[in-house]
């Protein structure tokens, strides 16, 4: 007789989820665009057009980590503080 216990369909058994982390993330990247001489007035867009210069900031990128089941996660910033 078998006295183990089965998880309802559907669910997944603790052996297995136990065996896979809770989540898996790769290839993450956050892209920022940093205007350069930003026009502050409405007449000093109008005459500039649509000429604003950007350059891409890469705050984060080709990032990969898996947290696993019962794990506590945080991300801490440079400055301390928590995001």
């Amino acid at each position: 007789m078998d006295t183990s216990p089965t998880a309802p369909a559907g669910v997944p058994s603790p052996i297995a989820a136990a065996s896979t982390p809770a989540i898996a993330l790769a290839g993450l990247g956050k892209k920022f665009r940093l205007t350069h001489d930003r026009n502050w007035t409405l007449k000093a867009t109008l005459l500039a057009g649509h000429r604003t210069r950007y350059e891409e900031f890469w705050a984060l990128r080709d990032v990969s980590f898996e947290i696993p089941h019962g794990s506590t996660f945080g991300i801490i910033g440079g400055n301390g503080s928590g995001k």
